[in-house]
């Protein structure tokens, strides 16, 4: 029951962010398989304890910036990585990163 309740508030989160659409015959939801494939790698590295609290914090906020449009997030070789998106100036001195925890 409890992997429901995540499950129904993450489809809540995406559909708050506009990240799932729908039109007259089509679900549009481009950017929510990024953003389910990135909370379920961190919700597992968190239950493997593989993250500490400052990663954990960290990792929320990063996923947080890529809802609202401000980081895109891609694999590359098996790592997530995250580059700030052209309108965010917020952090100029690194466009990209590693966020894997490796």
């Amino acid at each position: 029951m409890k992997q429901k309740s995540k499950k129904r508030k993450f489809k809540n989160v995406l559909m708050e962010h506009n990240l799932i659409t729908y039109d007259d015959k089509m679900i549009l939801a481009e950017r929510a398989f990024m953003a389910n494939s990135a909370a379920q790698w961190g919700m597992g590295k968190i239950a493997r304890d593989e993250f500490n609290k400052t990663q954990i914090d960290s990792f929320g906020k990063i996923l947080m910036a890529y809802l609202k449009g401000r980081v895109d997030l891609f694999w590359e070789r098996g790592m997530l990585r995250m580059e700030h998106t052209k309108g965010d100036h917020s952090n100029e001195h690194e466009t990209t990163g590693d966020i894997s925890g490796q």
